[in-house]
């Protein structure tokens, strides 16, 4: 089986559980992923939801258009300045 068939066959519940596995750390049955586990968990869920998810629903997405828009929207902000207290006594 190559990697285009492997990828093909992952079911949206084996996606939710590498998800979980990298999240956690660990498998559900309580033993620890290795780094090179989480490593390919990590492509397999990419490449699956390269495949099946829209790019806004994809795991890591950032929406730069809102930001932008926010940002755009934001008011002008000003410097803050401090002025010395005046020399001698305060009353």
């Amino acid at each position: 089986m190559n990697y285009q068939e492997m990828v093909a066959n992952l079911t949206p519940d084996l996606v939710a559980r590498f998800k979980t596995a990298v999240e956690l750390g660990r498998w559900p049955d309580g033993r620890s992923v290795t780094p090179q586990q989480r490593e390919d968990c990590m492509a397999a869920i990419i490449a699956y939801e390269s495949l099946h998810v829209s790019a806004q629903e994809r795991t890591g997405y950032i929406d730069k258009g809102a930001k932008a828009r926010a940002s755009r929207a934001a008011p002008e902000t000003q410097p803050l300045k401090f002025e010395d207290e005046p020399s001698g006594e305060q009353q």
